[in-house]
């Protein structure tokens, strides 16, 4: 009798192993998915930016603010003190 319980039990702890390493295997599988999406959309977003994005459109705004921002002298230049 007690050598039925051992086996038992042994039985029991070899399926939980079982179901527990397939648990893990599916976690890992969805995360692998998840990573793989969240890549995806990354790239989609960066595509989309680089297909409908023009620089010449703010050319004139970005002269303007080079314009007005102060101009900084070189060490060479003026007092050094």
């Amino acid at each position: 009798m007690f050598v039925c319980y051992t086996d038992f039990v042994a039985q029991i702890a070899s399926s939980e192993n079982r179901i527990n390493r397939r648990s893990r295997n599916e976690i890992a599988q969805m995360d692998t998915d998840r990573s793989r999406g969240v890549v995806v959309l990354f790239a989609g977003a960066l595509a989309f930016i680089a297909a409908t994005f023009d620089p010449n459109q703010y050319k004139g705004q970005i002269a303007d603010l080079v314009k007005k921002r102060p101009r900084e002298r070189s060490a060479s230049e003026g007092d050094s003190g």
